[in-house]
């Protein structure tokens, strides 16, 4: 449990270090809804 809480711990300081990161943790899943949505189709 203490690794975890240590590996959490040094992730969170690397996301706030690095501002590319923080950014792309919000921009990548909004691209892929933008372009992988619209591909889905029920339609053979």
């Amino acid at each position: 449990m203490r690794t975890i809480l240590y590996l959490i711990r040094k992730e969170f300081i690397q996301i706030f270090r690095n501002k590319f990161i923080s950014k792309a943790i919000f921009a990548v899943p909004i691209v892929q809804m933008l372009i992988l949505v619209p591909a889905i189709t029920i339609e053979i």
